[in-house]
């Protein structure tokens, strides 16, 4: 949450201050390509970062119950990857409202920790107050990762998820779609700029 919401916030500001964007646009990449590029390099970062923990929790004996066999324990990855791509469209929307790397860092950062601890991320929702559980109840990102709880910690059956799956798919796209529209806008403005 924290790094797509971040990473999202500063992907435009931070090629037009190094003078990569004007380079890019003026030799015809595509805003979709620019985005889908920003997209796949953060992700990878963050699956190695994944995979890095994961190795070290089985190296302690940690209990990882995963098994590739089991088509049911998939929709872990997959909704690791919807919670993330929920996360990187925030920070795009998140990222017409800053000017400079340095404020679209601060703002990403700001709303990532705010949003990991009032949302269900960082602890169980059943710990958080009341009012703010409200809140975590009606995340998207919080659904996804209930669902990755659902299957790793409280073992739920495949058709008790569908619903929530299909939600989760449905709103990581909407937020794609709206996510997409504020990167254009967001390079258009500083296309105009220049």
């Amino acid at each position: 949450l924290y790094s797509g919401i971040s990473a999202g916030a500063m992907a435009v500001v931070v090629e037009r201050e190094s003078g990569r964007l004007d380079r890019m646009i003026a030799s015809g990449v595509k805003a979709f390509d620019l985005l889908v590029g920003k997209t796949i390099s953060e992700g990878l970062i963050l699956a190695i970062s994944s995979i890095i923990v994961i190795l070290m929790g089985w190296a302690l004996n940690a209990r990882i119950i995963w098994s590739p066999l089991n088509p049911r324990d998939w929709l872990v990855p997959l909704n690791l990857l919807l919670a993330y791509l929920m996360s990187m469209s925030i920070g795009f929307i998140l990222s017409l409202a800053t000017r400079s790397s340095r404020s679209a860092g601060t703002l990403g950062t700001v709303i990532g920790f705010l949003l990991t601890f009032t949302t269900g991320v960082w602890m169980p929702k059943s710990f958080l107050p009341q009012p703010i559980r409200v809140f975590a109840d009606v995340f998207p990102v919080t659904w996804a990762l209930d669902m990755v709880r659902m299957i790793m910690i409280y073992n739920v059956d495949t058709a008790n998820l569908i619903l929530t799956q299909i939600q989760v798919l449905a709103t990581t796209t909407a937020l794609i779609v709206v996510g997409i529209v504020a990167y254009r806008k967001t390079i258009s403005r500083y296309v105009e700029v220049a």
